[in-house]
């Protein structure tokens, strides 16, 4: 149940996914991506701003850190067309939807979100609806900080990716111990949104 004001958070959500050249494609992914626009065409319609997260390294690895130092290749470099946002896909308007850029896995580590967040009007307490890739990764660590903010979160677990299945439903469990109303369908969040909507509509109309 989305609680006070709502706000989805794209994660990573980035052209590698749809490219078959890129170490991240899946031909699933490109299904997802589409449905992926269904919500946030839905959470247009009701309203709810939306923030688009874009990991995204310098080519001389000034930035990367430890990610190389487990199963992951070099990835997400400024120059590469496979960094980008997969903006057209799912519907961005730059002048309304923020991109706010990161250097690590979570969405607040080093970056603006919280920033861009209260700008919206968006504070701790207020539901974040997350989305996008990896679950167990990008989508997690953002949860997880997140979380120690105070957010409240929703998270949608058919449209994440994961590194496998098997860490990706272990994500899952340890996102809904913190807190057990977070995961949650794409059918779900679409039916919460247009209640969110309805509301939204009657209390400006009143």
């Amino acid at each position: 149940m989305i609680t006070g004001k709502a706000c989805v958070v794209v994660v990573d959500v980035q052209r590698g996914l749809l490219d078959p050249k890129s170490q991240f494609y899946d031909p699933d992914y490109v299904k997802l991506v589409e449905r992926c626009r269904v919500l946030l065409d839905k959470a247009r319609e009701a309203k709810v701003p939306i923030v688009y997260l874009q990991e995204v390294h310098r080519e001389n690895r000034l930035d990367i850190g430890r990610e190389l130092e487990g199963d992951e290749n070099m990835h997400c470099v400024e120059t590469s067309p496979y960094t980008e946002v997969a903006e057209k896909e799912l519907g961005r308007d730059p002048e309304t939807e923020p991109l706010v850029k990161k250097r690590r896995y979570s969405g607040f580590l080093y970056t603006e979100l919280e920033v861009v967040l209260s700008g919206l009007g968006i504070h701790p307490g207020d539901t974040l609806i997350l989305f996008g890739g990896f679950t167990d990764v990008c989508v997690h660590y953002t949860f997880v900080d997140a979380h120690q903010r105070d957010y409240r979160l929703r998270v949608v677990t058919d449209l994440c990716t994961a590194s496998n299945e098997e860490r990706g439903s272990a994500a899952i469990e340890a996102m809904r111990y913190l807190q057990h109303a977070a995961p949650c369908t794409l059918q779900e969040m679409i039916k919460e949104l247009e209640e969110y909507g309805a509301a939204h509509s009657d209390a400006v109309d009143g």
